[in-house]
């Protein structure tokens, strides 16, 4: 049993949860849906253990297993911090091992599937196999992709056995295959009897045999309801779109060269990358040129942010390999910087690393110059795009908000004004709508198609194609196994 009494939280004296009281006693499943901002991941995380609550109570009968965006990040944090590759010799620390991880506190951990009982190996089996898993059994956390993550995160907090399992967005950064294991899984768990809380700012993903469905705004509960889906609300609005083409043509977009005999934007010639001798990238031979629009595509695992790392210089071992980045080669005396200026970057990983203490529109303004924090005083002209950005996305009463107290849907937006506010040479969109709901994942695509209709803008958008497919896009990069272990890739032409 689960039951909260006016359960409040207040941070910075601001009240983000006010007087939640729900009593949990009857179905089996729950969806906790609301827009970004609304607080229903703040319950969450009071509900999962992870969050002390300002005021009020939450009765529980029971083990609580908890699975969500927010506590990845803080773990991944955590293994940076634990990183002791400086000090080694001959090899990389790998960290925390996706085994270890999984089994953390479970009677399996000391003896890794030996001298343990039947059941509990095959529950182990079965969410790694159900998961794709076994082929990443010894891989560290810090290596692993968003989804790999979020799979492990799921397998954890099932081997836990929880009585009441609560998963923060749990279809999101995951491939087909894994999104329709998970759901099936979901379904036979509350079929079983098991209590499972499924929190999504998308209405739409809430599945059809959920019992209750409670929707947050604000704060506060805007209604409790036996239906089992609730139809969004799309207010879809253009102006995200309209503004970032009009800074696009500001910043000199509509008079920028169109060369056709302009060196590609992006040449790899026989890129090959592994990590512990494990093959990630195999034999990736690709050329973009300048104005095309890429959609890069395939499952978890694959490689395609591990791609990106290597194009926005995040990644060393772009320098142990054939890449030449707008006509220069990667080791010919460039500095990271350089690089930066003309990109810009929407991604998990990124957000991820943004951890310094400063408000939403310095974050915003430290996209003019490639920098986590803002160091540098900027012009009156760099202030007044920024906030134009900020005003069209609806979060002009919260430009002076840490950025770290934003939603993780908060925070993705910020990150998206912050790639567009220099208008780049290159953008890349890796998973851009994670974590948002229908009606700003709907702006979001309609800025991508706006920047998409100019010529002389190239494009990367890193996608599983699910909700995610906008018009303009004619050149395709699909991820397949190659036969010598990991992935390859071939590039194709979008109908």
């Amino acid at each position: 049993m689960i039951k909260l009494e006016n359960i409040s939280y207040k941070t910075g004296g601001k009240v983000l949860l006010d007087s939640i009281s729900v009593d949990f006693s009857e179905g089996k499943c729950w969806a906790i849906t609301g827009s970004n901002g609304s607080g229903k991941s703040l319950l969450a995380m009071i509900m999962g253990g992870t969050l002390k609550e300002s005021s009020g109570r939450v009765v529980l009968d029971g083990k609580t297993g908890y699975a969500s965006f927010e506590l990845q990040q803080k773990i991944m944090a955590e293994e940076r911090k634990k990183d002791n590759s400086r000090f080694m010799q001959g090899g990389v620390d790998p960290g925390t091992r996706v085994k270890d991880f999984i089994l953390k506190d479970s009677i399996l951990k000391d003896s890794i599937l030996k001298d343990c009982n039947d059941s509990d190996e095959s529950l182990y089996r079965k969410y790694t196999s159900m998961f794709d898993l076994e082929e990443i059994h010894d891989r560290g956390l810090r290596y692993l992709s968003t989804g790999e993550f979020r799979k492990t995160m799921l397998c954890r907090a099932l081997m836990a056995k929880p009585d009441i399992l609560i998963v923060d967005d749990p279809f999101d950064g995951l491939d087909v295959s894994a999104r329709k294991n998970l759901h099936q899984l979901f379904k036979a768990l509350v079929e079983s009897g098991e209590r499972i809380f499924i929190v999504t700012p998308r209405k739409s993903e809430i599945p059809e045999w959920t019992d209750q469905v409670i929707e947050l705004e604000n704060g506060r509960i805007k209604s409790i309801g036996r239906s089992a889906r609730i139809e969004p609300e799309l207010r879809t609005s253009e102006e995200w779109g309209k503004a970032a083409s009009e800074i696009f043509i500001t910043h000199g977009a509509s008079s920028a060269s169109s060369d056709r005999n302009s060196p590609p934007v992006i040449s790899m010639k026989n890129v090959n990358l592994s990590y512990e001798n494990v093959k990630i990238l195999t034999d990736i031979n690709w050329q973009v040129q300048k104005g095309e629009k890429w959609k890069i595509t395939g499952p978890n695992g694959c490689g395609k942010s591990t791609l990106i790392s290597l194009i926005n210089a995040d990644n060393p071992k772009a320098y142990m390999n054939d890449i030449t980045l707008f006509g220069i080669k990667k080791g010919s005396g460039e500095t990271i910087w350089d690089i930066k200026k003309r990109i810009g970057l929407v991604s998990g990983d990124f957000q991820m690393n943004y951890r310094v203490r400063s408000s939403l529109l310095d974050t915003v303004l430290s996209g003019f110059f490639d920098s986590i924090g803002l160091y540098k005083d900027v012009s009156g002209f760099q202030l007044e795009e920024a906030l134009s950005l900020i005003e069209v996305s609806g979060m002009t009463g919260k430009k002076d908000v840490p950025f770290n107290e934003l939603s993780f849907g908060e925070k993705r937006k910020t990150l998206i004004i912050r790639a567009l506010v220099k208008m780049p040479e290159l953008i890349i969109f890796d998973e851009p709508c994670q974590g948002l709901d229908e009606e700003n994942t709907a702006s979001v695509i309609n800025i991508i198609e706006k920047l998409s209709s100019f010529k002389e803008s190239t494009i990367l958008l890193v996608s599983h194609g699910m909700h995610i497919d906008p018009k303009g896009f004619t050149c395709h990069l699909a991820f397949a196994p190659h036969p010598e272990g990991g992935y390859t890739a071939a590039g194709s032409t979008l109908s």
